[in-house]
């Protein structure tokens, strides 16, 4: 079993165990694992759209991410833990923002022209 199941952080959800916060917390943390064309399909529209906001604009560096930690968490677990939130908000965002919504675009090469030795 994976930690970040997509199918098992909507059952936590819908029981009543986890609340809407940490929905979308561990949503956003799932696409660093899984890719987000295959959590798509599980989520309801509302849900995507949130999930959309959230990772319209990424932090460019990890320290930018939030602080995620729970009772009995080490120093170790909120890094990982951020760490999975950095890597996934960055994948949905490649994925809403890629061209072909879901593929991510190649880096584009900026070809330079040499002057020309006469």
């Amino acid at each position: 079993m994976r930690l970040l199941d997509p199918v098992k952080v909507l059952d936590l959800y819908n029981c009543g165990q986890i609340t809407l916060m940490e929905l979308h917390l561990r949503l956003i943390q799932a696409a660093a694992t899984d890719p987000p064309q295959e959590i798509v399909p599980l989520l309801p529209e509302k849900l995507l759209h949130v999930i959309r906001e959230l990772s319209a604009t990424p932090p460019t560096a990890l320290e930018g991410s939030p602080r995620i930690f729970w009772m009995g968490a080490t120093l170790v677990d909120e890094q990982e833990a951020r760490r999975l939130w950095y890597d996934g908000v960055w994948r949905w965002h490649h994925y809403f923002e890629g061209p072909t919504l879901g593929f991510e675009s190649p880096p584009q090469i900026e070809c330079k022209e040499f002057p020309r030795r006469v």
